[in-house]
């Protein structure tokens, strides 16, 4: 587990400062919780409008087996799949400084 220390000198006590980036991280956790669910659903939408996971999606598209008004919704979907990836980084990532 990680922990979070404030080193060096500060006009504010080291507890004080400590408590601040503390809820800062909280605060960020929470905005990333809220941004997961907004891009799980804007997955989920997509799997339930062609009825297939974003692996049998894009092995489609690639395959050229899709019709062509499919690529707007490719690029949202892997921009979608990639933001997922990156907000659940850094949420582990902050869960695992705040311990």
């Amino acid at each position: 587990m990680a922990r979070l220390r404030v080193v060096g000198e500060t006009k504010y006590s080291k507890e004080e400062l400590a408590a601040v980036v503390v809820e800062h991280l909280k605060r960020r956790l929470s905005e990333i919780g809220q941004q997961v669910n907004e891009v799980e659903k804007t997955i989920n939408d997509l799997e339930e409008r062609y009825g297939v996971s974003w692996e049998v999606f894009e092995e489609k598209f690639k395959k050229g087996n899709l019709a062509e008004e499919a690529d707007l919704d490719y690029i949202e979907w892997q921009a979608s799949m990639e933001l997922l990836k990156e907000l659940r980084r850094e949420r582990d990532q902050l869960m695992e400084v705040l311990g």
